[in-house]
């Protein structure tokens, strides 16, 4: 069972770790994508809240959403 928008996951971080790392994020969002992704393989997944990222970084939620959907192994439920 994954959580409901705003909040996220990402299933088996480490698989996005190099994406995440190609992108130019809001302010310094980048660098808490790069300690999500930076997991072993044995790592199944981790949880983000959304709301709680836009607050923090100044972004819209759609408009963060819009970035986070690119992820892979993004896991959004609305």
């Amino acid at each position: 069972m994954f959580p409901v928008w705003p909040r996220f996951s990402i299933v088996n971080p480490y698989l996005a770790r190099d994406y995440v790392q190609s992108q130019a994020w809001p302010s310094n969002m980048g660098i808490r994508m790069d300690v999500y992704t930076n997991n072993s393989p044995r790592c199944n997944a981790i949880f983000g809240d959304a709301a709680v990222f836009a607050k923090e970084y100044k972004v819209d939620q759609s408009d963060l959403r819009a970035l986070l959907e690119m992820i892979p192994g993004i896991v959004i439920v609305d």
